[in-house]
């Protein structure tokens, strides 16, 4: 029997900024949202995000 040699495990990496400016991540759940407050209600205005209800997030 053949064994892997890598175990799968979970990982994210996301992007804080990029030439400088900061990245912006929305999700369905703005308690996920990460980067500058402004900047956040700037880009869910721009997309049209509407009325979301925070659900808390456990890690």
């Amino acid at each position: 029997m053949l064994r892997d040699t890598l175990t799968p495990f979970s990982l994210v990496c996301k992007a804080t900024a990029a030439n400088g400016q900061p990245t912006i991540k929305l999700s369905d759940n703005p308690a996920k949202a990460t980067g500058p407050a402004a900047e956040i209600a700037r880009y869910k205005r721009v997309f049209g995000v509407g009325a979301q209800q925070e659900r808390r997030v456990l890690v």
